[in-house]
């Protein structure tokens, strides 16, 4: 009768515990330890689907989550002192084959996971207790007791973050369809508390600023009182931590580390977080420890279309920056000292968010260098290039004096006779794109000599096919035409220049076209002219 009456009272007792701490017992089930996480105000969602609203084709009735407890509860939240989370289920899981006709399980368990947009993450630091699968592993059954969850919540608020999801996984094929999958299903959202988190103080890095790769220090503002996590870079969850001083400042000393030497981040986090997980953060550019100067701090270049050609079209911005740097003849130093940077040395590099290859020719447009050298480096302020496409000139270089007969005495021809020059030249030079085309055409004035007697006769231009055009007609005469295919061209170099004398099959050149009743006067007379010569990039007569 004593022993009844013993067991009776704890009974009694146990019944009494359960319902001052709102954990009921369920028939068939032990007492589930810990204190609920259901329905915490300001933290807690209760709207059950796919973590990832992805089921990828395999849908199952599901059993219901009875009871969510955990160790370590301030308010009906999780705590950074939470270990464990007990959760218990009734009913079974069955998998639906409206989809895949041979759906099956191939595994099934309750987990409290964590998602950061592309990957569900586990928090159970054990391994996960499988349900069983009946059936033909269409069925999972839950277990006939509470389900304990070991966690580490030491760093709630950064890792893992909030949101928490309490729920179940489970994989699922289709053999027919060679399709294996795991589905991530949340019952329950813990979150965290909005009203907290926007009374919390912001945060602050290096007042806002960039902070330098060479700091061993990282400082700043947050609340008086929480906890600090530095991240970024190789910098892992816990490896560095501080509390927020009473005056709301706190540091990060790293000893001889240097934020370069813990993964050279371009970005650091300070994030700030109470126990319950609520956390505020900031983040701060990481900038090249020592400046890089460029000079000249801005230029001018023009471009030729050779070099357009050869440096420019269809080269890649680095390529680009690289060759602009060198015809701008820039000099790169470290801030404070002045010795210049080298490629092969320093590793010295630039660079340029600036497409220089759609500008058209005859354009200008500012190209910005930056610097960068290999420990990392960089320039501040990028050098400003003003760059012109140049169009190429096309022009004359030399002319030479036509001499008829190539400065022998001529005899007064018998009949009208072509009298070539020796050699002359008519050199051109030509930068513009390769394939422009160039027009050479002439003029000529009557041959007089110091007498004022007029040549008779006339300067011509023979095609080489028999048609001859007088140059002293008044208008010009086109003789020659071509495209650019080099930087110069004589344009007479394929004309007659051998200074003999023509009546038939006169090959193509300028002539002195003689008559004979040219005046000598008692011996011999000398009779000069001008030869003016137009030079266009279209047929013309423009000199």
């Amino acid at each position: 009768m004593k022993l009844k009456k013993i067991l009776r009272q704890l009974g009694l007792l146990l019944a009494f515990v359960g319902l001052g701490v709102g954990v009921g017992v369920t028939t068939g089930y032990a007492a589930q330890p810990g204190t609920s996480l259901i329905g915490a105000q300001g933290s807690y969602e209760q709207t059950p689907n796919f973590i990832d609203d992805d089921s990828k084709g395999f849908r199952a009735s599901y059993p219901t989550l009875d009871n969510v407890t955990a160790d370590g509860v301030v308010n009906g939240r999780i705590t950074s002192a939470t270990k464990h989370i007990y959760v218990s289920f009734s009913g079974n899981a069955t998998i639906k084959t409206d989809y895949y006709s041979d759906s099956q399980f191939t595994k099934f368990y309750a987990d409290v996971t964590t998602y950061d947009g592309s990957t569900v993450t586990t928090l159970n630091t054990d391994s996960p207790k499988m349900w069983s699968l009946s059936s033909g592993n269409t069925v999972a059954q839950a277990p006939s007791s509470y389900i304990t969850i070991p966690v580490d919540f030491t760093d709630l608020g950064v890792s893992p973050s909030l949101p928490i999801y309490i729920g179940f996984d489970y994989g699922a094929k289709s053999d027919l369809f060679n399709i294996n999958i795991m589905d991530y299903y949340k019952s329950i959202t813990l979150t965290a508390n909005n009203d907290n988190t926007s009374a919390l103080a912001g945060v602050t890095i290096n007042k806002g600023n960039d902070i330098p790769s060479s700091s061993t220090t990282v400082e700043g503002t947050g609340d008086a009182g929480l906890t600090a996590m530095l991240t970024g870079g190789n910098i892992k969850a816990g490896d560095y931590k501080t509390t927020v001083q009473s005056d709301g400042t706190y540091k990060f000393d790293l000893g001889s580390t240097t934020l370069k030497s813990l993964g050279d981040p371009s970005t650091i986090k300070v994030t700030e977080y109470n126990q319950f997980g609520d956390s505020k953060s900031a983040t701060a550019n990481v900038v090249a420890t020592v400046p890089l100067d460029i000079s000249p701090a801005s230029t001018t270049l023009t471009i030729s279309p050779d070099d357009w050609a050869a440096h420019i079209a269809g080269k890649s911005s680095a390529d680009i920056a690289a060759w602009l740097a060198d015809q701008a003849n820039l000099h790169v130093t470290k801030q404070g000292d002045t010795t210049p940077l080298t490629q092969a040395g320093d590793g010295l590099a630039f660079s340029t968010a600036d497409d220089l290859t759609t500008l058209t020719a005859g354009g200008t447009q500012t190209v910005n260098l930056n610097a960068a050298d290999s420990n990392g480096d960089k320039s501040t302020t990028p050098a400003a290039i003003s760059v012109t496409r140049g169009l190429g000139e096309l022009q004359f270089v030399d002319l030479s004096e036509l001499i008829f007969g190539a400065g022998a005495t001529l005899a007064v021809p018998a009949q009208s006779t072509l009298f070539a020059p020796g050699t002359y030249h008519v050199n051109i030079s030509d930068s513009r794109a390769t394939g422009s085309p160039w027009y050479l055409s002439a003029t000529a004035s009557a041959m007089t000599d110091s007498s004022g007697h007029t040549l008779s006769g006339d300067v011509v231009y023979e095609d080489g096919s028999g048609n001859v055009t007088k140059l002293d007609a008044g208008n010009a005469v086109p003789v020659a035409s071509g495209t650019r295919s080099g930087e110069s061209i004589d344009a007479a170099k394929d004309w007659t220049q051998n200074g003999k004398a023509y009546t038939s099959n006169v090959p193509a050149g300028i002539y002195l076209d003689a008559k004979p009743n040219i005046y000598t006067g008692s011996t011999a007379n000398a009779y000069a002219g001008t030869l003016t010569w137009y030079l266009n990039d279209a047929p013309g007569t423009s000199n």
